[in-house]
């Protein structure tokens, strides 16, 4: 099996953080904990007001071509979508039974390649929103 790994956007604080754990009750999330910068937990439970304040990002099992781990939300460029093109940029999303890459620049005319070592992170829709607009 292999090893699941989330991160999580804090909606109220604007900050990315890793998760230190997460439970689940079949397919539902019942807790998990923000791990904070100085190594404190921050639990969430599925009742608290702060469970929401949250959006949760699965590892794709994959890292880019410079080794770093590809995350949903992740901004992504390359040449995912032909091998003409390298400046090529993308989300990565889960669609269906996997991830996908986006495109988002108006240059190609493919609009969903699979994850590829070509890609690279180069930010995420939270803190990088910037990237987008490119």
């Amino acid at each position: 099996m292999r090893k699941m790994q989330f991160r999580a956007w804090d909606l109220k604080n604007k900050k990315m953080y890793d998760l230190d754990y997460i439970v689940f009750d079949g397919y539902e999330i019942t807790e998990y904990s923000l791990l904070a910068d100085n190594g404190r937990r921050m639990q969430r439970f599925v009742d608290s007001e702060e469970y929401d304040n949250a959006v949760l990002m699965q590892w794709t099992g994959l890292k880019d071509s410079k080794g770093k781990d590809i995350f949903e939300g992740d901004i992504c460029k390359g040449a995912g979508w032909n091998d003409q093109d390298a400046n090529q940029v993308g989300i990565v999303k889960w669609h269906g039974m996997g991830f996908i890459v986006k495109n988002i620049s108006n240059q190609c005319r493919g609009g969903e390649v699979n994850l590829t070592e070509k890609l690279k992170v180069i930010g995420n829709i939270y803190e990088n929103p910037e990237l987008l607009k490119e």
